[in-house]
């Protein structure tokens, strides 16, 4: 609505939105349906002809062209040869980090008018962080990145240690002050609660309305471990390589030590990943790899972020290494010679996890709900999903990091639109 006013007033011709690839379509589908005779083009992984033609026409007739964070990076040649009227980047507090391309690329393009940040993530105590976002919304708005640490970050960030003096902790409140008055007309914040009213639906027994949003509720379940995760978390603890990393202070070798028992309190398989991996019959939960080498958008997108990521080759070494100092080689191969991938009952009830979530969805499916999961390991999602399927109880659509954009989005209308896909 905002950018339909703006072009019907005839104020602004050109506007680039950039958002994650995932997202493109979605962008564009809103904008047709909340500011209907606008036509929104996207550039995506083309060929580069076509893109170059797309670029073109915004170029000469303007328009809204909608892009990701990815090419942005590989197209910016290109993109930095248009002077846009309004810059919109979705999810950004992606330009929180200075070092990174995306956000150098961003700070390429010419802007006339506004560049607007969205994003749901709230900004962490970092003073840093809030002057590389702010800074790409209105350059130039605070000193340098160099005079601000000095003059700003340093100082207010010394008044909050809890060994500051009675000076600091009155400098720092009065800095963290003036910084808020520079960027408060620059930053709007909105709720969901501001936006929509939100209801009860169990107690008021009503539908929602399209202006009212369900009340949330976290409920925690506390859930005992089934015998064989009680047995290899016993063998974890007892180790002696396992006190001497608690008591060594080392917060990678922690905090690896942590991810292992994690895994194993989703499902044992996720640890016996390693040891299972010359035998056949692990392919179905475990996978293959995507084997394309060519570099599809999402994959420019995560390089164009590489200076926030942790080197997953090097974390799933040093996790690699956690498991040798855990000494669960003998334990892991017990379990391998017992496991029987047709035994899925077996498989559900090695963790505690899995049998409460499908009693869950039992519940759930019987009340007439519809349900997402989410989970972090592409191999819990393929227990699930096996599970599932043997049951032949419920309806279901997959999405993970092997799901192509346009498939992503055609599963997701699937879902919205048919009451018999539960989940």
């Amino acid at each position: 609505m905002y950018l339909k006013g703006l072009f019907e007033a005839k104020l602004i011709r050109k506007v680039l939105i950039v958002v994650p690839s995932t997202l493109k379509l979605y962008w564009k589908e809103e904008i047709k349906k909340w500011s209907k005779g606008l036509s929104a083009t996207i550039l995506d992984g083309q060929k580069k002809v076509e893109r170059e033609k797309s670029i073109e026409k915004i170029k000469k007739k303007g328009g809204i062209l909608i892009t990701s964070f990815g090419l942005v990076t590989t197209e910016r040649c290109l993109l930095t040869d248009i002077r846009y009227d309004i810059l919109i980047m979705d999810e950004g507090h992606k330009a929180k980090n200075v070092n990174t391309e995306l956000r150098k690329n961003i700070m390429r393009l010419t802007v006339k008018y506004h560049r607007l940040l969205l994003t749901g993530t709230p900004l962490q105590n970092n003073l840093q962080e809030l002057w590389s976002i702010f800074d790409c919304v209105q350059p130039k708005m605070f000193e340098s990145f160099q005079n601000f640490t000095k003059d700003y970050a340093v100082p207010v960030e010394k008044g909050l240690t809890s060994d500051a003096t009675a000076a600091q902790k009155s400098k720092s409140k009065i800095l963290s002050e003036k910084l808020r008055n520079i960027y408060k007309p620059h930053f709007l914040r909105r709720t969901k609660r501001q936006i929509f009213k939100v209801k009860s639906v169990e107690a008021t027994e009503e539908a929602l309305n399209d202006d009212e949003l369900p009340l949330k509720t976290d409920l925690v379940v506390w859930l005992d471990l089934s015998e064989p995760q009680k047995n290899m978390y016993e063998h974890i603890i007892s180790r002696e390589h396992v006190k001497s990393v608690l008591q060594s202070g080392a917060f990678m070798n922690a905090f690896c030590l942590l991810s292992c028992i994690k895994k194993l309190c989703q499902h044992p398989l996720l640890l016996m990943k390693g040891a299972m991996k010359n035998v056949d019959i692990a392919d179905d939960f475990f996978g293959e790899e995507k084997s394309d080498n060519l570099k599809d958008d999402d994959d420019v997108e995560k390089e164009s972020e590489k200076d926030t990521k942790i080197d997953d080759n090097v974390e799933e070494e040093k996790q690699t290494k956690m498991m040798k100092m855990l000494d669960l080689k003998d334990i892991l191969n017990d379990a391998v010679k017992n496991y029987n991938e047709n035994n899925l009952e077996g498989i559900l009830n090695d963790s505690s996890k899995l049998v409460f979530l499908f009693k869950l969805l039992e519940n759930l499916h019987k009340e007439g709900h519809k349900v997402l999961i989410f989970s972090m390991s592409k191999v819990m999602l393929n227990i699930i999903e096996k599970i599932t399927i043997a049951a032949g109880e419920f309806k279901f659509r997959r999405i993970d990091g092997d799901t192509d954009i346009e498939e992503r989005n055609k599963i997701q209308k699937e879902f919205n639109r048919d009451p018999k896909i539960f989940m």
